[in-house]
């Protein structure tokens, strides 16, 4: 289990923040009719032709050396209590920080914004400094629940019973509309499984996506999902199936879910170290707009998955600087500017906090 692998990785301590003060378009679904009813709007199409998959994003190789003098910061000053408990194999960080003075603020952004909100933060150098607001209430999920069907694909890759080279044909039942670019390719084109993962993750590319869950299985996502503890998350649907929508079948995550899938992503730890390198990669290469990003320092790197329907914007990802943590924001229930708006100001209230 990663999360397993996860609390074994977490051997840094000591290091803490410096402060503690979509166009809609109409679809072909595999039950839908022709005409889409208008509350369906996966994601916002996208121009990516200057994008392939087997292109290559940044390199975890630089978060990994952050970690590293984090670490031997802690130890020069000192040191502190091991993150980890080796012998349980559990998160065991005997120090919880006082993180209440950045929840406070946190939550009265979200009741000024009358939004349904959630927060997560995950400081990659010490647990003590984890904090989550509503972070383990369900969300309408968007595109952020690719990051769940790569948790069942990656189990069996890691076992060796897939193969990121496997090919797989496209077919006319996975295509469907929204955005991507597979939808517009010929049935029987063939794609490798990397590929498929590059189009769901960087382009959100609602095809490659649903063809992820048939190789998968949504009986097996789900029930890797709830190995790993994720319990605020569940597929229930593909991709712009609006037959499931009426029935209100939808997609769920939480906060606190996408977070340990990114905490383990960014410390080497989700399956094993080359899978965990390779969604690095596809985070740092994503095409969407990003609200976080506006509310970091110029030239911040930030690896990051999103997603969006209509009145919801859910983001979530990896900023590393000197300090380096996971951000995820889920909003429901207002629309897109007011979404962005909260959950910018939400990052830069997380960034100064962190980095001040």
């Amino acid at each position: 289990m990663f999360l397993a692998t996860l609390f074994a990785a977490l051997s840094l301590a000591g290091c803490t923040p410096a402060s503690v003060a979509e166009d809609q378009i109409p679809a072909k679904t595999h039950d839908a009719p022709a005409e889409t009813p208008e509350v369906v709007t996966e994601e916002k199409e996208e121009s990516f032709e200057d994008a392939q998959p087997g292109q290559y994003g940044d390199s975890r190789d630089e978060l990994i050396a952050v970690l590293k003098k984090a670490q031997a910061r802690a130890e020069k000053a000192g040191g502190g209590e091991s993150a980890t408990d080796d012998a349980g194999g559990e998160d065991a960080s005997e120090t919880a920080y006082d993180t209440s003075d950045i929840e406070a603020s946190l939550s009265q952004l979200i009741e000024d914004a009358g939004a349904n909100a959630s927060f997560a933060y995950r400081y990659l150098s010490d647990s003590g400094w984890d904090f989550s607001v509503h972070g383990k209430e369900s969300h309408t999920a968007a595109s952020m629940i690719s990051l769940a069907v790569l948790t069942q694909l990656f189990d069996r890759i890691d076992a060796g019973d897939l193969s990121l080279d496997d090919e797989y044909e496209l077919t006319e039942e996975a295509i469907v509309g929204g955005n991507g670019r597979l939808q517009d390719e010929d049935p029987g084109t063939a794609y490798s499984l990397r590929d498929l993962v590059w189009y769901s993750i960087v382009e959100s590319d609602n095809t490659a996506t649903n063809m992820l869950i048939d190789i998968a299985g949504m009986d097996a996502i789900n029930s890797e999902v709830a190995r790993q503890g994720l319990e605020g998350t569940k597929l229930e649907r593909h991709m712009m199936d609006t037959e499931a929508q009426k029935e209100g079948r939808e997609n769920r995550m939480a906060s606190d879910d996408a977070a340990a899938i990114l905490n383990a992503i960014a410390q080497g730890a989700f399956y094993n170290e080359e899978l965990s390198d390779f969604a690095y990669d596809l985070l740092s290469q994503q095409k969407s707009d990003s609200a976080v990003k506006d509310a970091l320092p110029e030239g911040a790197t930030y690896a990051f998955k999103s997603g969006s329907l209509e009145n919801v914007y859910n983001e979530g990802g990896i900023v590393f600087g000197e300090h380096p943590y996971v951000f995820v924001a889920f909003v429901e229930g207002v629309d897109e500017e007011e979404a962005t708006a909260l959950v910018k100001d939400a990052a830069a209230l997380v960034e100064g906090w962190t980095n001040p």
